[in-house]
Formats: C-alpha cells, sequence, structure tokens
C-alpha cells in the first residue's frame, strides 16, 4: 500500500496485520479453514475408585491439621450460616467465607489448593467406611443418631438414658481411632463414649441439633464426644478424577516393528469421543517464529484459526530425528537462551521440555549468546550438575517427590513462615531465616584414649606388611590428590573407635562391615571398645557378649588380627538368614572354622571362655566406657579421630564422610609442622599441645548421651514461639544483660526437692563466675502434687522480676537445699524458705531485693504461669525436673517409662559447660541473621537485647524441628548467578512480599524439568513466592535429550459448571503430536499409586494418530487409582532384628465384602520389606494363619478372641492419605519356636533336601566366595498326581496379548494336568482383562492377575521395557503365595509343544532356577554372541550363557536361598550404571549365577530360528520368536513362517473375539461374560478363579 508511512510500518498494531493476513493466506494454502480444528489429540484422565466426597467435610480435615480446635469452630461457623449453601460453587464459596475469619490468608489459599487436589479426599472416605462399618444405622429415616456402646439414640431426649444405661451396665464401647474427631477427652473407664453419626454436608441442622446437645454433656464431663461421619453410598453415577501424575508420550523405537497387523473396527452405536468437548490447547509462546500468545491475545476473533495454523506449524515441524550431531550440540544452551527470552520463562521450559522433539528442529537455528554460554560454564563450576530443588531451602529430591507429598510440605513451610512472623519479623526476613537450619553436630572431638587394654585395635596401618608398599611420610598426606579420594599412607593418620555391646542387634554387622574395610585396605585403623556385662556367677548360662569379647581379645593376643576378623565374618554370615540366632552352637561353629584356617592350632573354645586371663581387658572397657559416659543404652557409637560419626548414615558412609571432613585440618597441621612422622597423630589429637589447641577444636573429655543425639537419646524439640510472651515474662539470670544472648537454657525444678536446689545452685555459680556470657538462665518452678511446704521465698526468688543478685540467691538455695523431714520411705524435703526470712536475709546482707516486686499476689500468678507452661508446653509431671535448651528438651528426670527416674546431677557442671558450647555453636548460622533483622510492630525503644534473645530462642527452638524430622536444608555457593529471578505478585500482578522462596537448578532439556516447571507455575499462584532459577543445560549434546511429550497434570482451583455443580475434574490433553509417530503411553504416578487403564479403545503401547478414524480427533484413554499401597519394614526382634523373610501378611478391612477382599503378601529380606494393596479405610494388619502364626506373635497387637482358646492378632492401619502408609511391624517368635525355621518345617526340610536339611556352613560360606561343592543337591520332592502347572508370563501392547493368547492355547493342547496362569496386571489393557475370564470359562483354566509396585528404594526403570524386564526376574519370591511350588514363565511370544509337566517335575539338581542356554549350532551369528568373549566371557568362567524367555522357578528353594533379595541387592548395584545391564532379565541371572545356581535345561526346551539351527527344531519342545538383529523381521512374518500351528491357533483365538462379541451385541451374555470397562476392574480381580472343572476337549 503507497499510503502506508514508514512510521506506520514500524507500528505493532500494522505488523500484527500483516502477520495475520500471512496467517489466513497460509491457512488457506495448507487447507485448513477456519474454525476447522486441525491436529489430533491423546486426552488421559485418571479417576479415584471411590465417589467424590463432601468439599465441606475436605476442607474441615484441613483445619483439624492446622489446629483440631478450629476443626470444631469451622463446623459450627459453616452450619450457622444462612441461608445455607444450595450447590457445589456456594458451599466453596461459603467453605473460604468461614476459612477466612479462623485461618491467615496464604493458609486460606493453601486450602483452595488443597481442596482443588482433592487431598484430604482420602481421609473423608476412609471415615465414610467407618461410619458404615460401626454406625449401625437405626431403621427409619434419621439423618444423624448417637450411639453409646450398643444403645441408640435418634433424638437428644434418649441421650441422657443411655449413658444412664451405660453406667448400670459398663457395657464395651466402640474403639476410638487417633483419626477420629474427639470433642472432649476423658478417662474412658469413668464415662462413655458416645458417637454421633451424622453428615454435616447434607444433614446439617440435624448435626447441629446432636452437636449442641452433646458438647453440653462433654463440657459438663458426662461423654466424651467423637464425631463420624455417616455419608450415603448413593453417587455412583458420579466419577472424580484426580490430578498430581504425569502422563508420558515416548517416541517408540520400531527397530523390530512390534504393532499388531489387525484394524479395530468400531463397534456399531460406540461413538463415545463424538461426545467429546472442544478442548482449547495453550499453545507455546512461539512456534517457528510466531508468537501465538501475543496474536490471540490482540485478535480474539482469529483464536480458532490460529489455533489450527500453530497445530499446523507443530505438525510440519517433526524432522527432528534428520537433525546431525553437529545440529545437536548446542541444543541445550539454544533452549536456555529461548527460554531467559521468554516474558515468562517458566512457561516457556514448559512448554519446550513437555514437546521438545518438535521443537527441537527451530531450536538450532537460534544463533548461540556467547556471554549466556560463558555465565552457564562458571556456574556449572559452582553448582552439581544434578538437578536441585529447593524450598526455603529445604532440599526436595525432584526424582521422587509426588504433588500430594509436596502440598504437605508446602504446608509445613508456610507455617514455618507464619510462625517466625509472629516473632517481630517482616516476611521477607522470616522467609530468609526459614531457609536457614542448625548445622549438623558441632565439631567436638571427644577424648576416647586412657585404660590399656580398653581398645582393641584390629589393624596397624605402620606395622602390618600388607601396607608396606604405600608410602611413609605425613607429608605424603599433605600433598594434593584427587578429589573424592582417600590418602594411602602407611601412618595411623586416622583412627575409628566403636564402642559397642558385641551382643547387641546390628553389632556384628559393623564388626563384619570393619572386617570387609581391612581386607580391602582402606587407610584407616580400627579398634573396638567391646562394652560388656559384667561376670555373674550365679547363671550357668554363657554370657554371648562376653563370650565374643574375650574370644576376640585370645585371638588378637595369641594368633593374629586375621583370625580376629575372620572370626567377626564368619559370625555376621551366619546371621544372614532370615531366622538366624546367634547361639553358643552357631559360635562354636565359627570358631571351629576360623581354626581350620590358622596354621597355628587354637586352645579349645571352652578353655578360652573359662579362662580369666581376659578378664581385665573386659574390666579395662566397660570401665573405660563408664568413665567417658558411654552407656550401653546409648550404643554402638563409633569415633574418628576422636569426633562422633553419624548415627543416622550407614557405618562406613558416615565413617567415610568424617574422614573427608577432617583432611583439610589435618592436611594444615602437617604443614605446619604441628606433627611430625615420629609422632601418633591419634595421641596428637586427644591432647594437643596448647598452641594447636584452636586448630585442633574443643576437646571434651566425656561424652553425654544427653547433649549429643543418639538413637537412645534422640533430639527433642519443643516449639516455644506459640508461648512467647508467657516465656518472656519470665525471670532470666544472665552476667551482662546488655548483650543479646544466643543461648537460652530453661530448668525446671521441684521446689521442695533438696537436689533440685542444689543441681540449680551449682549453674548460678556459673552465672556468678560469669563463665558462659553468652548464655541466660530461667528457672520454671515445677512443685509436687501434694506440695506442702511453704517455699514462697524460693518461688519469689526464681520467678520474680526483677531478678535478685544472683549471690544472694545461691545463699537462699544453699540454705533451702540442706535436708529437712523425711518420710519413712527415707525421700527428704528441703528446709522451708517462707517470703518473709528472705526479706529478713535480705536486709540482713544488704542484698538489693525490691519487696514491692515479690507480692503475693503476683507471686501466685507467676507459679500458675509457670505450672501452665509444665504442664501444657514441656508436658512434665507435677515435681518432674527439666533442662531445656534453645527449645530443645536435654534432660528429664522422669522417663516415658513407669519407675525410670534419673537425678539432677546426671548432667555434670562438665556436661553443662558442653551444653552450652554446644548450643552456642548450632545457633551460630541464624544469629547473624537475627541481629541485622528489622523487627515490625515493636516501638524502636521497645526493642532491646532482651528481645532480641526472645527471638533467638523461639527462632532455635523452630530450626531444630528440622533435626527431629531429619529435614535437610542447603543453600547454593555465593558465587553461582541466578538465571533469572521471578518475584512473588499477587492476582493483579503488582508485586508482594514473598512467603516462600524456591530455588531450582535444572537442565531444561531433562525429565525434571517437564515436571517441576508446571508445578512451579501453579505454585506461583497460590502463595507468594520468589522463584530463583539457574539454567543449568548440557553444554554438549550427542543425541536428542529428551525423546517424549509430557504433561502434569495439576490445577489449582476447583472448577464448576454453570449449574454450580463441581466438574468431574481435570484431564491431560496433549497436542501437537506427530500423528505419523509412534507413541508409547505411560503413566508416572506417586510412589505409593496402583493405576490402571479401564477403558481404552486403541493400543496404548503403539499409538499412532494418522490411523485414528477421521471423526475421532482425541483417542482417549481413563486409568482408575486402583489401590494406595500400604507398605513397610516388618522385624523377627526376638535376638538380633532380622527380617522374617517369606512371612505371610495379610490386610483385611475392618468389614470385609466381596468388593473389598484382604490382601496377602510375603516378607522380603531386603530392608523386610513389605507390600500390600489398600485403599482408603481402617484395615487389620494380621499375619497369615498358618506356619507364621504357630512361629510368631506381633508386637503391640490388638488381640480379640475369636473362639474359646483362639485369638487373632493384628495392628490398626488406617489408610487416609494419598500417601499411603508406612507400618514398622515388629514380630516375636513364641517360646519354643526360637530355632523353627519358617519357610520349611523339619519334614519338609528332609524330603526336600534327602534328609540332609538345608546345606551347611561350610558349604554356604564358601558358595559367598564364589566356591563350588561340586556334589549335585538332592532333587525336590515328587510331584503330586494331576498337580496344577503354574505359568507366568507378561503382556503389553496389543500384538503382545495377542501372542499371550496363542502361547496359552498352546500350552493347554500340550497338557492333561490342570492349568493356572499367571499375569502382571500392571500393564495389560482393558479389552484384555475382559476377554480373559470368558477364555478361562471356555477352556477351563485357572488364572490370577498379580500386581506389584515398583519398590521406591529400589532403582527404577524409565523405559517401559526394561520396566517390564525388571518384572520379570525381581519379584518372583513375593508375587505368588507360598502354597506354589514351582512356576515355569514362558514368553508371550512362544508357542509351545509339549507338556510342560515335564518342566514341573523335571530335577533341577539343587538349584532354584532352570534356564535354556542360547543355542550354538548357527555360526552366521557368531558375532552376536557378546558371552563368548570380553567381559563375559571372564565372568562366566566357562558357565553357559541363558536366554531368558522360559525359565522354572523352584519357589521354595529360591525363596531358603534368598534368592530374590540376592537378584535385588547385585540390579541396584549394577544399575547404577546406565550402560550394565543391556538386556535385564538376561543378564541379571547370568551375572549371578555363580551365587544364584542354574540348571541348564536341555536344548530342546526352547528353539529360536535367530540363534538355533534348522536341523534342531523338529526336537523343539517351544519355539520363541526372538528378535534377529540380522534381518529385523517384524515379528508376525516371522511367526507364521516359522510356526506352522500358529495360524491356527492365531484363528481359534479370534474366533472366540468374535463369539464374544456377538454375545455382547445381541444381548445374549451368560454370566461369565465380560462387563463393559468400567465395571470389571474392580479390586477383586487380582484374585481371580474360575471353573478348574469344566475343562473341554482340545
Amino acid at each position: 500500500n503507497a499510503d502506508v508511512t514508514f512510521a506506520q510500518m514500524h507500528t505493532p498494531c500494522w505488523w500484527a496485520g500483516c502477520v495475520v493476513a500471512v496467517v489466513g493466506l497460509l491457512l488457506v494454502h495448507v487447507g485448513i479453514s477456519e474454525g476447522a480444528a486441525g491436529g489430533k489429540y491423546v486426552n488421559v484422565a485418571l479417576r479415584a475408585s471411590w465417589t467424590p466426597t463432601p468439599l465441606l467435610l475436605e476442607a474441615a480435615q484441613y483445619i483439624n491439621e492446622q489446629n483440631p480446635d478450629l476443626y470444631w469452630t469451622f463446623l459450627e461457623k459453616y452450619t450457622d450460616t444462612t441461608p445455607l449453601p444450595t450447590n457445589d460453587k456456594e458451599v466453596y464459596n461459603t467453605v473460604l467465607s468461614v476459612a477466612h475469619t479462623l485461618l491467615p490468608a496464604s493458609q486460606v489459599s493453601m486450602l483452595r489448593f488443597s481442596l482443588a487436589m482433592r487431598m484430604h479426599s482420602p481421609h473423608v472416605e476412609m471415615l465414610r467406611q467407618l461410619g458404615h462399618a460401626t454406625g449401625g444405622r437405626p431403621e427409619g429415616d434419621h439423618d444423624a443418631w448417637v450411639r453409646i456402646a450398643d444403645d441408640i439414640a435418634t433424638d437428644t431426649q434418649h441421650i441422657q438414658k443411655n449413658i444412664e444405661a451405660w453406667a448400670e451396665q459398663k457395657q464395651d464401647t466402640l474403639p476410638v481411632f487417633s483419626h477420629d474427631y474427639i470433642y472432649a477427652s476423658h478417662n474412658t473407664s469413668a464415662v462413655p463414649v458416645a458417637f454421633l453419626y451424622a453428615n454435616p454436608a447434607a444433614s446439617p441442622a440435624e448435626f447441629r441439633t446432636f452437636h449442641n446437645a452433646l458438647t453440653t454433656l462433654a463440657k459438663a464431663g458426662q461423654v466424651v464426644y467423637v464425631l463420624r461421619y455417616y455419608l450415603a453410598w448413593d453417587l455412583y453415577d458420579q466419577v472424580m478424577n484426580l490430578q498430581g501424575y504425569g502422563v508420558d508420550l515416548a517416541i517408540k523405537n520400531l527397530e523390530y516393528k512390534a504393532m499388531d497387523d489387525q484394524v479395530k473396527e468400531k463397534p456399531q452405536g460406540e461413538d463415545a469421543d463424538d461426545d467429546e468437548e472442544t478442548v482449547a490447547v495453550e499453545g507455546d509462546d512461539e512456534v517457528q517464529g510466531f508468537k501465538f500468545n501475543v496474536l490471540k491475545e490482540r485478535h480474539p476473533a482469529l483464536k480458532t484459526s490460529l489455533h489450527s495454523f500453530r497445530q499446523f506449524l507443530s505438525e510440519q515441524n517433526q524432522d527432528f530425528d534428520q537433525l546431525k550431531v553437529w545440529d545437536l550440540k548446542n541444543l541445550g544452551v539454544q533452549a536456555s537462551q529461548r527460554i531467559l527470552a521468554a516474558s515468562d520463562p517458566l512457561r516457556a521450559m514448559r512448554d519446550i521440555s513437555q514437546s521438545f522433539p518438535t521443537l527441537a528442529s527451530s531450536l538450532t537455528r537460534i544463533k548461540l549468546n556467547q556471554t549466556l554460554v560463558a555465565q552457564i560454564t562458571d556456574n556449572q563450576n559452582a553448582l552439581s550438575s544434578d538437578t536441585t530443588f529447593l524450598i526455603n531451602g529445604r532440599a526436595i529430591d525432584p526424582r521422587s517427590y509426588s504433588i500430594y507429598r509436596l502440598l504437605s510440605i508446602l504446608k509445613e513451610e508456610v507455617q514455618r513462615v507464619e510462625r517466625l512472623q509472629t516473632m517481630y519479623l517482616p516476611s521477607h526476613e522470616a522467609a530468609r531465616i526459614a531457609s536457614a537450619s542448625l548445622p549438623p553436630v558441632p565439631s567436638i572431638r571427644f577424648n576416647i584414649t586412657g585404660r590399656t587394654g580398653a581398645i582393641q585395635f584390629m589393624n596397624d596401618l605402620e606395622k602390618e606388611p600388607q601396607y608396606g608398599r604405600w608410602p611413609r611420610t605425613l607429608m605424603d598426606f599433605a600433598r594434593r590428590g584427587y578429589p573424592g579420594q582417600m590418602k594411602f599412607v602407611a601412618k595411623n593418620v586416622f583412627t575409628v573407635v566403636t564402642v559397642l555391646d558385641p551382643s547387641q542387634p546390628g553389632a556384628l554387622g559393623i564388626m563384619a562391615t570393619v572386617e570387609n574395610v581391612i581386607r580391602q585396605n582402606a587407610p584407616l585403623r580400627f579398634g573396638f571398645v567391646f562394652v560388656t556385662d559384667d561376670e555373674d556367677t550365679s547363671s550357668d548360662e554363657v554370657n554371648m557378649g562376653r563370650a565374643i569379647a574375650k574370644t576376640i581379645a585370645y585371638l588378637l593376643k595369641h594368633h593374629t588380627s586375621r583370625a580376629a576378623l575372620m572370626l567377626m565374618g564368619v559370625m555376621n554370615y551366619q546371621m544372614q538368614g532370615a531366622e538366624a540366632t546367634l547361639t553358643m552352637d552357631t559360635f562354636a561353629q565359627a570358631y571351629e572354622m576360623v581354626a581350620s584356617n590358622m596354621d597355628k592350632p587354637l586352645k579349645d573354645l571352652d578353655e578360652v571362655l573359662s579362662s580369666k586371663e581376659f578378664d581385665s581387658v573386659l574390666k579395662a572397657a566397660n570401665q573405660f566406657a563408664f568413665e567417658r559416659g558411654l552407656s550401653k543404652g546409648s550404643l554402638p557409637l563409633g569415633f574418628l579421630n576422636g569426633k562422633l560419626v553419624d548415627q543416622k548414615k550407614d557405618f562406613m558412609e558416615g565413617v567415610v564422610e568424617a574422614y573427608f571432613e577432617q583432611v583439610p585440618g589435618l592436611q594444615t597441621l602437617i604443614v605446619n609442622h604441628a606433627i611430625s612422622d615420629s609422632e601418633s597423630v591419634y595421641e596428637f589429637l586427644m591432647a594437643p599441645p596448647k598452641q594447636w589447641e584452636e586448630m585442633v577444636g574443643q576437646i571434651a573429655p566425656k561424652f553425654s548421651p544427653y547433649i549429643i543425639p543418639t538413637e537412645a537419646q534422640p533430639l527433642k524439640y519443643i516449639p516455644l514461639v506459640s508461648h512467647k510472651d508467657e516465656l518472656s515474662r519470665l525471670a532470666f539470670f544472665e552476667s551482662n544483660r546488655d548483650a543479646v544472648k544466643s543461648v537460652t537454657h530453661i530448668i525446671a525444678v521441684n521446689p521442695e526437692d533438696p537436689e533440685h536446689l542444689e543441681f540449680l545452685h551449682s549453674v548460678l555459680e556459673r552465672v556468678e563466675k560469669k563463665e558462659e556470657e553468652h548464655a541466660r538462665w530461667a528457672v520454671l518452678i515445677n512443685p509436687g502434687p501434694d506440695a506442702e511446704i511453704d517455699h514462697s521465698g524460693i518461688v519469689a526468688l526464681l520467678a520474680g522480676t526483677p531478678t535478685a543478685p544472683v549471690a544472694f540467691v545461691r545463699q537462699v538455695l544453699d540454705k533451702a537445699s540442706a535436708t529437712g523431714a523425711c518420710d519413712e520411705n527415707g525421700a527428704c524435703k528441703g528446709v522451708p524458705i517462707t517470703l518473709e526470712e528472705v526479706f529478713t536475709l535480705a536486709t540482713a546482707e544488704s542484698a538489693k531485693v525490691k519487696q514491692s516486686a515479690y507480692t503475693s499476689e503476683k507471686i501466685q500468678g507467676a507459679l500458675a504461669s509457670h505450672r501452665r507452661l509444665c504442664r501444657d508446653l514441656f508436658k512434665l509431671q507435677p515435681g518432674e525436673g527439666a533442662v531445656v535448651s534453645n527449645g530443645r528438651l536435654v534432660f528429664r528426670t522422669h522417663g516415658e517409662a513407669a519407675g525410670d527416674v534419673h537425678p539432677m546431677s546426671t548432667l555434670s557442671p562438665s556436661d553443662m559447660t558442653f551444653l552450652g558450647h554446644y548450643q552456642a555453636q548450632r545457633v551460630s548460622v541464624a544469629l547473624p541473621l537475627l541481629n541485622e533483622a528489622a523487627l515490625l510492630g515493636l516501638d524502636p525503644d521497645d526493642i532491646t537485647s532482651a528481645t532480641r534473645s526472645n527471638i533467638v530462642m523461639g527462632v532455635a527452638s523452630l530450626l531444630g524441628q528440622d533435626e527431629v524430622s531429619s529435614v535437610v536444608r542447603k543453600s547454593l555457593p555465593a558465587n553461582a548467578v541466578p538465571s533469572v529471578v521471578l518475584p512473588p505478585t499477587n492476582a493483579e500482578g503488582e508485586a508482594v512480599e514473598p512467603l516462600l522462596d524456591v530455588v531450582l537448578v535444572v537442565d531444561p532439556l531433562s525429565k525434571a524439568a517437564q515436571k517441576l516447571s508446571p508445578l512451579l507455575m501453579a505454585l506461583r499462584r497460590v502463595v507468594p513466592v520468589t522463584v530463583t532459577l539457574y539454567i543449568n543445560p548440557v553444554l554438549s549434546l550427542s543425541d536428542l535429550p529428551l525423546k517424549n511429550f509430557y504433561h502434569l497434570v495439576l490445577q489449582e482451583e476447583l472448577e464448576f459448571t454453570q449449574a454450580g455443580q463441581l466438574t468431574a475434574g481435570p484431564s491431560a490433553m496433549l497436542s501437537g503430536l506427530p500423528p505419523a509417530r509412534v507413541l508409547t503411553l505411560a503413566m508416572e504416578t506417586p510412589e505409593a499409586w496402583l493405576v490402571q487403564p479401564i477403558i481404552a479403545k486403541y493400543d496404548l503401547d503403539n499409538i499412532k494418530l494418522e490411523d485414528l478414524p477421521a471423526s475421532e480427533k482425541i483417542m482417549t484413554a481413563v486409568f482408575r487409582l486402583e489401590h494406595i499401597l500400604v507398605e513397610g519394614s516388618c522385624n523377627d526382634i526376638t535376638a538380633n532384628p532380622t527380617p522374617p523373610r517369606g512371612l505371610e501378611l495379610e490386610l483385611a478391612p475392618v468389614t470385609p465384602t466381596p468388593d473389598i477382599p484382604t490382601q496377602d503378601t510375603l516378607v522380603m529380606s531386603n530392608l523386610g520389606y513389605y507390600q500390600l494393596k489398600a485403599n482408603p479405610g481402617i484395615w487389620r494388619l494380621r499375619i497369615a494363619t498358618g506356619r507364621g502364626t504357630r512361629l510368631f506373635t506381633m508386637q503391640n497387637a490388638q488381640v480379640d478372641q475369636i473362639a474359646e482358646g483362639q485369638a487373632e492378632e493384628y495392628r490398626w492401619v488406617a489408610v487416609t492419605s494419598f500417601l499411603g502408609e508406612w507400618l514398622l511391624l515388629n514380630v516375636v517368635r513364641r517360646p519354643g519356636m526360637e530355632k523353627e525355621q519358617l519357610l520349611l518345617s523339619d519334614e519338609e526340610s528332609k524330603t526336600a533336601d534327602g534328609g540332609g536339611g538345608d546345606p551347611g556352613l561350610w558349604d554356604s560360606f564358601s558358595n559367598l566366595w564364589g566356591g563350588d561343592t561340586g556334589i549335585p543337591a538332592p532333587p525336590s520332592k515328587a510331584r503330586v498326581a494331576n498337580e496344577t502347572i503354574h505359568i507366568f508370563s507378561v503382556a503389553s501392547g496389543h500384538l503382545y496379548e495377542r501372542f499371550l493368547k496363542i502361547m496359552m492355547l498352546s500350552v493347554l493342547k500340550n497338557t492333561n494336568n490342570p492349568v493356572k496362569f499367571w499375569f502382571l496386571k500392571n500393564f495389560l489393557s482393558p479389552q484384555f482383562k475382559d476377554f480373559i475370564p470368558v477364555m478361562a470359562s471356555e477352556y477351563g483354566f485357572d488364572f490370577e492377575l498379580v500386581t506389584y509396585k515398583w519398590p521406591h528404594w529400589l532403582r527404577g526403570q524409565t523405559e517401559k521395557q526394561r520396566l517390564i524386564w525388571g518384572y520379570k526376574i525381581l519379584f518372583l519370591d513375593v508375587l505368588f503365595p507360598l502354597n506354589v511350588r514351582r512356576v515355569i514363565f514362558v514368553d508371550a511370544d512362544q508357542v509351545v509343544r509339549s507338556d510342560m509337566m515335564e518342566l514341573v517335575n523335571m530335577d533341577l539338581q539343587g538349584a532354584s532356577l532352570g534356564y535354556t542356554p542360547f543355542c550354538s549350532d548357527k555360526p552366521e551369528m557368531d558375532g552376536f554372541k557378546f558371552w563368548r568373549q570380553g567381559y563375559w566371557k571372564d565372568h562366566l568362567h566357562g558357565k553357559p550363557y541363558h536366554i531368558s524367555a522360559l525359565y522354572v522357578i523352584d519357589l521354595a528353594r529360591f525363596r531358603r536361598q534368598a534368592a530374590g533379595d540376592q537378584l535385588r541387592a547385585s540390579y541396584d548395584m549394577l544399575s547404577r550404571d546406565p550402560n550394565s545391564l543391556a538386556n535385564l532379565d538376561q543378564d541379571l541371572p547370568n551375572y549371578l549365577q555363580h551365587q544364584v545356581r542354574i540348571f541348564s535345561l536341555p536344548q530342546e526346551w526352547l528353539w529360536c530360528e535367530t540363534w538355533c539351527s534348522e536341523e534342531s527344531k523338529t526336537r523343539a519342545k517351544t519355539i520363541d520368536l526372538c528378535n534377529n538383529p540380522l534381518t529385523k523381521t517384524p515379528k508376525l512374518e516371522n511367526a507364521v513362517r516359522i510356526i506352522p500351528e500358529w495360524t491356527s491357533l492365531d484363528e481359534e483365538a479370534k474366533a472366540l473375539e468374535r463369539k464374544i462379541a456377538t454375545k455382547t451385541e445381541t444381548g445374549h451374555d451368560d454370566e461369565n461374560a465380560p462387563h463393559q470397562h468400567e465395571h470389571t476392574q474392580t479390586q477383586q480381580d487380582t484374585h481371580t478363579n474360575t471353573n478348574n472343572n469344566a475343562k473341554e476337549d482340545l
């Protein structure tokens, strides 16, 4: 246009108009009309297995977790609302309105997010089930009622009558659970429990009527009022979609073209997808240069056209696999540039990472910004290459977090900041201080030297020949080395002394670890101090601890450390069995084994144990431990050069960490010539010369388990912030009132106890001498329950303000602590000191005591406050003494057990000195921040050192909570430069004060970026948060870093229809997908979820959008959350805690129904781990009836008498969260069962092993080191006639399910025995799960669908195929019940030609696994036989490499040998290297066959064309469709060509499919036919059995 001026051309509107015109022309050119939707989508939803729960009750649970008292206020305020809400939206708005009156604004925002996430729906569902199980609904139309024992009141008038009836009969009431809502708690034996069953959401008036009556009775102490919900079951027509999961669409590798060729026809009348609403898919900021968000904003009328054009550009941008290596190199930096140039970097990161394959090509055209490259390079020198995700400094593992766990963390962090704000800190200061953490145990060195013989050293680097070739000077140690590498110098630079009781649980494990580390020549000297019981001559029984300590002392003195170390290793090996207990018999066995390996003969064991030669060594060790405060209850403890090893870590992990922490300091000492080669490094560190004391650090003469936390004395912090005003009014004793004190000690004393007053006297002496100017002291008066003596003078001096002179207070205490009256038991009280006596004494001593400050009224008020603090805040009993330091409960005189009382003098003056320094070091991080912080809400004149000291005390108590809950906080190096900082804003875009500080270091082209970027976008909309982003890409790429599309389902607000009804919830809509690519769908869910597809018309393993009919624009898949897991660790604590491997556990609902069956599992040896499938509700966890209940009893169990002489033991388990439940379960052996084996009875063991029992210790120990006795084990016991053949298989995708049907038919056609198929349900399609019951009925076999969730502690797999391989081999011992003795795994793509009963009866010659070796008679494939060369050839030592397509598992032997545990342990170790275990299911058992023996099946049991000659095919008993790396022919082609019967079997399976389809269409369906997908996947199908007697003639 000639009329357009140059200026007009440079206006945004002009250019935007040109762009729109170009878009319109392009749309016409490519044939996309305006209004037509371009492209196809994948939509995925995940439903809960229960119906929606009321929003009101979910909100009430959220508020209950914040403050239980507010729960009742919330319900009362809501039910007082007029008019009451009439639809979901009104309920939601009313809930938020009421919440605003009770909670801070930030907590209300978190409530909105929690409701959107349906965070508390499982809790409400649990209460719904509990209400139905216990409510006893009365006849008639009642919306609320009260139950007391078995009496029900349907109106308020009958409640009093039921209370009176209960008082007369004292009936048992229903159990009260910890998750119940309890209005007032009294002694339940004195008053009845009144349960109100009601639905406050649906019937608020009825609820309020009963509630008002019960609150009145509860306040009067007549009842304990418990509210239980009774919610209707009439919501089955509604569904509740969940969120907090990810949908992953990976681009599939089609090297072998593993796709089904069957066309899936759409059933007539089914057009579900046509009814789908058009979904607006949010586009990227930019696609091929077009910024679509800007264009849509400026031209809303063209939104549909722009969306179509964007879709077109995305689909044309699919040439990512054509990129050259040089194109890929800078993709990480180029993606970073695009992200940092965007107006919303988080959104740009989300779009790029989640749709990377389609954007890769356009990213390669971005010109590199060398300044950014330099900045990234500098940052990578300072930052870890791993993803770092911090919320207020709290480290979150991005690989294992779940949205629900994160939401809980967010609530904790918001609450933490809000508590800090109550300490007058501004929001930004509170957020900054909330990111701080108390440092770990201060660098205090303990003097671990002394009595001769107390420490028994196991090795000496300076004298023993095995270290002879190492450098021998300290300067060699000081030289620089590789980071993370130990210094191999033949000097005792590092000495590890472990103090333990050798008979203690876990002691043998530590001893064996030391033996192993010494054997590996680690540059560490190890010593033990064996603390044992004193000799008891009255007992004939040998003390195991003394026996071990004596024997080791004998071996060290008269033989070698090698003998002592070998004894440790053998003893620990004996303890590896699940039921192993170290007895004198097994100890003698271990000693004999050591003796047989020594050149010099050993004394007889009885002679060693009866000798008095080493009694002095044992006595010296016990005295050593006593003098250093090392009580048996605090052991075991390890010290590296005197510094305590972190007990929370594995022993050697803690030692190594402490080693590297101490290396720099020791190198400095050596370089400065503080230590010479002629000196002992250890003795120097324990007693350094004066000039080096500061560099060496503080030396503590004594270890105090009350100050240094141990497992026996864990940390206990009390948050003082909630009572800050009352605490600030205490009288503080301090030497300098003008200084801010970093430590506040609070001492609770009983003024009637002379010992308490003596302790206080010694404390105030320290104040008077100004020994701790960094500390101040306050005293809480805590009189006994029956205080009789007038101690008003003591109370006045210790509680009154201002405080009296310290010297005068000590003088009065000295007088009061004298022994006064004593009772008949010898308990004495102090001398009474009245207020008048104090005034008289003050006048005589000229002490400045302000009498007006000590009026009777003030003293009584102070005493009431002190008692309240002792009772409510510190939870002390009346008369109990305690020491609290900066909120940490260091010591209390009364333990938790009855009669467990300790005198105040337990803490010595040196302990108190140590405590002061210890606490000062701990708070050193936060102190500078607090001193600099501006304070809000206080007059500047009121801000004194006392004010700031109070703040330090409160903040320290809050920061200490992290350690109690094992929270780790950290910060990034100061020299790391943020890529971008996103400040918090409100809905209008205005800046606001931050509440949280989030730091993210991430590679933008990583799976972490896919998940975390949308999460942070949502988080910024929920709470005020500062996001500091460090972009950390890989600077040089050689392959595409992401080959998947991803969507995180996360919606921070609920959505409602126009009618005000709640929608079903969010789903994942993935757009811009390449239509010609084959994609595989995977669900990334929280660890505790088991999900299954229930609606999926198409193959989710092979999604190809261009194959969808033209009328279908959306491919839909619906999953269901079938189970939430109950997991835990089970230990037999009879002697040494060991997992009871193979113990069968059951989880039963409180009221079993067909829809909610009992679940069962077996305990692993790995961590004692067990896993059970559950759902929200109350469950009973118990040992399954059988051998387990005969051998074991549960600790802390409920017991129900089920019949005369029969009792059921169980533990209540409440599943109330999407996070599942983790339960530590301890079991104890019944008397007389201590030596019984769990997995086999004596008779079974003799039969199975030919009368010889289990392999002896000699053979086992030999096999541990890779040896072989060469003697074949006896055969397994003979099988019963007509025994069931158990076939296990795994399939994923329609093609392999098609193969699976053919395999099943081939098995059935070749046997007359009953057959039971076991399928892993995790990967099966809804169609197959519907088909299999019908096929079972038609052919008369049994089947069972088993599920197992990959445990979170076992290294996971991201690729679906490798995940399936893992399931094939890693969980064989826990997938099947104990009564299944042998299982045969058969690949889905295999055809069986022989009776599988042959394998059931085959003698595996003592092995637990039977595999077929690879064929060796096809020379042209020799180049692919990797096991014949290199690593595999050396590792196998002549053993064959086996194929994993078919194998036999002798489950009884497999479990007895702990083969599953060995496989998992080896897998976890090997999988650390991503290049190992290329064929996981095959490489792993072959690698481990030296430990887990494999019996080689005859070659004819597996034939495949790839590896076997044509001549051997005639003998084949099974034919497998192995992939051929030469031809890469599709399996379907091979199947028809290689297996003559394959086509007929395939037609037979198809005929059954047609038969089912015909019945479904005509409506003539029998009871065995499949139902609709939504209704077939109930919880009961994990144990499906069909008619076993209806076998047809095949």
